[in-house]
């Protein structure tokens, strides 16, 4: 249960940002991604990687995946496959316009950048798009949780952190959102 790398654990247990290098260095970063559930983590990701000027130059991919419980529980009850459909399009509207709320606060009018709301498993998801657009940062938000439930192996960012092949920001929320 408390498996893991020197770096998974600081990235855990940390309060400060981890940029976590797996490849040569090579200037600055032109593609990155940015795995957000419109979390405070995530609005604290999002906004560390703009004040460190890691997406002026970059394409940055904005991802949000949806898990939706309701077209698995619509399959079970039987429900018409165009009535499911017409359900996840609802489902990503709603997701796009939450989104565009969210990422309103940042100033993201010179940064390059589009958003994508994908449906699916979360972790499977983001490693899938980023092991298909090959992002040389990825950045992620860790939720800041208290005691033993920190050390504790499962989390949408550990399995980030084990399963992509680029770099890495992990930056935590910050302590009060943790509280809430």
């Amino acid at each position: 249960v408390f498996v893991g790398t020197t770096i998974e654990r600081v990235m855990r247990t940390g309060q400060h940002p981890v940029l976590m290098v797996n490849g040569d260095a090579g200037g600055a970063y032109a593609r990155v991604m940015i795995a957000t559930d419109m979390s405070p983590a995530s609005a604290q990701a999002i906004g560390t990687a703009l004040r460190l000027g890691l997406l002026e130059q970059a394409c940055v991919s904005l991802l949000h995946v949806l898990e939706s419980t309701t077209r698995s529980m619509m399959v079970y009850a039987n429900v018409a496959p165009e009535k499911i459909e017409e359900q996840a399009v609802r489902e990503a509207g709603d997701a796009r316009q939450e989104m565009a709320h969210f990422l309103s606060r940042f100033a993201l009018a010179g940064v390059r950048h589009d958003v994508r709301i994908e449906e699916g498993e979360t972790v499977h998801t983001i490693q899938r798009i980023a092991d298909d657009e090959k992002p040389d940062l990825m950045v992620i938000g860790i939720r800041g949780l208290a005691g033993v439930k920190r050390l504790l192996l499962g989390s949408v960012a550990d399995a980030i952190l084990r399963g992509v092949t680029c770099d890495v920001l992990a930056v935590p929320q910050p302590p009060e959102a943790a509280l809430s």
